[in-house]
């Protein structure tokens, strides 16, 4: 903000235009600010009632227009207060809203389907301390629409919604959110570009390089990402997940976490990835709390072998699962810190398996894993072939697997 200096003897107060003080509307125009519960009288707008009862969508465009219109871009102040809603509020480029983190826009008497809040702009940061509610999961609506490059979000808080923030826009990419939470949404993040997930029935261009999420925790939703199209690039610093149904569903997109949390039941899905295509997911250094549900770190109904696959890596990570090992042995395939354990078909005598660390697997250690009650079976198997440019390796067993039997790579 621009400080204008006070003369002695003078006031902050609005004085109109005559008295000799200094106008409230002379204080806009040198910060290029304007408070959305107390706009300058001179300005024509009025000021939001902020009281979640009055409709204050159209009085909280005008200010954000108003904003664009006169200065070319500026702050918009919220007060401490809730703001009803009930149609989609644009962000114009170069506005940006600032709130207190108690800062409320309640979208809950919008219709469904509603594109709550809607933002494009580059290489700017359009939100800081908001907090933008919805009517529920159940609703159809969307929190938050990106479209653009460079933009940050800080401090935002998304509640309640059936898609959270929806980034399938073509170039959009190099965003992130710092200290931000998402809650309480069906799906938290779309960025199904390739439209592989059948989400939006056409495809987005030039779009999710680099998308980052710094510090920010995702609670109480169903889905935390669907992700699709080669461009999609999803990077999680020292973040948080706690209680989600499930993680991410990837297809040939990139999803890296460093140093973050996970504590959950897996809920309706007994996963916590799901990988297709030519899909890869790194995690390092991160904390497991798993129960409940949860048999799988990393799932693909995509056999062993086929082109792609999915491919993850697990590693400096701490886990801690009170599964059986019947529950380990369900699914056709899990990524668990570093190894890879899958089911192998019974009478099976080979299986090529995939991973980008593969060019490194001169010691790798394969062998027979129990399941359940069932005996470990005396079954020797071996790398015995390896093609690092494609990412597979062979392995042989000595003789036909028994029912139930699953290999575990080391690596």
């Amino acid at each position: 903000m621009v400080r204008q200096r006070i003369p002695a003897g003078t006031s902050t107060a609005p004085t109109g235009t005559g008295g000799g003080g200094v106008t409230l509307k002379a204080v806009e125009d040198a910060a290029r600010s304007v408070w959305a519960i107390a706009p300058s009288a001179e300005s024509g707008l009025t000021a939001v009632a902020a009281n979640n009862s009055t409709d204050d969508t159209a009085r909280l465009q005008a200010i954000l227009n108003y904003v664009k219109a006169t200065y070319g871009g500026g702050d918009v102040h919220l007060p401490n207060k809730t703001m009803r809603l009930t149609s989609t509020l644009t962000i114009p480029s170069r506005v940006r809203v600032l709130g207190t983190q108690a800062s409320i826009l309640n979208f809950s008497s919008a219709p469904d389907g509603t594109v709550c809040v809607s933002v494009n702009d580059t290489d700017f940061t359009p939100f800081i301390g908001v907090e933008i509610n919805g009517k529920g999961t159940g609703s159809g609506q969307t929190g938050l629409k990106v479209k653009g490059f460079g933009l940050r979000f800080v401090d935002v808080r998304v509640d309640g919604f059936k898609w959270g923030v929806d980034m399938f826009e073509s170039d959009t990419y190099i965003n992130s959110f710092d200290h931000c939470v998402f809650v309480s949404c069906q799906l938290i993040l779309q960025i199904d570009l390739g439209d592989a997930w059948s989400s939006h029935g056409r495809q987005a261009g030039n779009s999710g390089e680099r998308t980052t999420f710094l510090d920010c925790t995702f609670a109480n939703s169903d889905d935390v990402y669907f992700s699709s199209g080669s461009g999609a690039g999803l990077h999680f610093v020292g973040c948080s997940f706690d209680f989600v149904g499930r993680l991410g569903s990837q297809w040939d997109s990139h999803a890296f976490f460093d140093s973050c949390h996970f504590e959950f039941n897996g809920g309706t899905y007994d996963h916590a990835f799901r990988l297709r295509g030519y899909s890869r997911l790194t995690i390092g250094d991160s904390n497991f709390i798993c129960g409940g549900n949860l048999h799988h770190l990393v799932w693909t109904d995509e056999a062993p072998g086929t082109v792609g696959g999915g491919r993850a890596h697990v590693s400096g990570s701490h886990t801690y699962h009170p599964q059986t090992p019947a529950a380990q042995a369900a699914g056709a395939l899990r990524a668990d810190f570093s190894e890879w354990r899958f089911a192998v078909p019974t009478g099976a005598t080979s299986v090529t398996v995939s991973s980008f660390l593969i060019s490194s697997w001169s010691t790798t250690r394969v062998q027979p894993v129990a399941v359940g009650t069932t005996p470990e079976a005396d079954v020797r198997a071996r790398v015995s072939a390896i093609d690092p440019f494609a990412g597979t390796a062979t392995i042989t067993l000595s003789a036909p697997a028994p029912a139930g039997t699953v290999l575990e790579v080391s690596f």
